[in-house]
């Protein structure tokens, strides 16, 4: 019941951006992929602009894509990281002009533009909004904080808990592919 009316049960959903089923967020990375990877497409008639204007162009206009919203998304899957990470990977070549069969590490392209693998990024963003809301004191952090510690160890494969992988997993090895 929302202001008195009552709502259907529907099996998913959109709520701020956020695709969610009854099966978890497998639909929005499908969706989110989709739409960075076309954001990527338009990006190739610029193939021959100067490298750091491409990177300013990918994240401006492709990492925001794959990373809205951090929190959910950081706790998510290896599977479903890795999805978000071809797509990077696949802007990253494009900004330095590598193609899929020239043999260069994934991790070396990263260090040379300078940017996270997505895991790591992800991780940071979310971590950052955790702690704004703990500074603000922010009435619902405090519920979510309390029923973390109420259950610190219960999660869900489908609806992973973000404070817990957090706490889990402090600092992240980066994942390349």
């Amino acid at each position: 019941m929302v202001d008195g009316r009552v709502v259907d049960f529907q099996a998913s959903g959109t709520v701020l951006g956020l695709q969610v089923s009854s099966r978890g967020y497998v639909s929005h990375v499908t969706s989110r992929v989709r739409r960075a990877k076309s954001a990527l497409f338009t990006l190739y008639r610029f193939r021959d602009l100067d490298a750091r204007l491409k990177l300013h162009l990918v994240k401006a206009l492709v990492l925001p894509v794959l990373t809205y919203p951090p929190i959910p998304l950081h706790a998510l899957s290896r599977t479903a990281i890795s999805k978000l990470q071809r797509v990077q990977n696949a802007a990253l070549r494009f900004v330095v002009n590598h193609r899929w069969d020239d043999f260069v590490t994934m991790e070396s392209l990263h260090e040379s533009v300078d940017l996270p693998a997505i895991n790591v990024r992800l991780h940071h963003m979310a971590s950052q909004v955790w702690l704004r809301m703990q500074e603000k004191d922010w009435e619902q952090f405090l519920v979510l904080q309390e029923l973390s510690d109420a259950a610190p160890d219960r999660s869900h494969g489908w609806f992973p808990r973000s404070l817990k992988a957090l706490r889990d997993d402090p600092d992240p090895a980066p994942r390349y592919s």
